[in-house]
């Protein structure tokens, strides 16, 4: 959700900065709003998919050391909003020319939602198979 935001101010500050035609500013502005709205709809998926992977990665590595309290899904989406509202200053600002298409970097940000949370999944499995059991 915070990548969403900040798209948004991104969009809103540079929009001023570098000069289109009428046309092209209509269209990009409808562009990054479908964006918007699509990146707005697939985020419980994304928040429910990220803390599923630390479920299981909590439960496959943290979990087994004697002591450690049992958390659900839904704890972990909290660690992540608590994690992700300290961390939002911190974040680098990516600087994406204007000249990219908004779709290209809209598939950029799903890959980074849905496929980064998947390789650690992935990673975890393998790590927990081959050398916890």
């Amino acid at each position: 959700f915070s990548k969403i935001i900040h798209n948004i101010r991104y969009y809103l500050s540079v929009m001023d900065t570098i000069k289109l035609t009428p046309e092209q500013e209509q269209q990009r502005a409808i562009d990054s709003i479908i964006c918007s709205m699509l990146l707005l709809l697939i985020s419980p998926f994304s928040a429910y998919w990220s803390g599923w992977v630390v479920w299981n990665l909590y439960n496959w590595f943290v979990l087994p050391i004697s002591g450690a309290p049992a958390i659900s899904v839904g704890n972990c989406i909290g660690c992540f909003l608590i994690v992700g509202m300290f961390v939002f200053g911190y974040r680098k600002v990516e600087a994406v020319p204007l000249s990219t298409n908004v779709y290209k970097y809209f598939f950029g940000v799903l890959g980074k939602l849905i496929f980064m949370p998947g390789i650690f999944y992935l990673f975890g499995m393998l790590y927990h198979r081959l050398f916890m059991h």
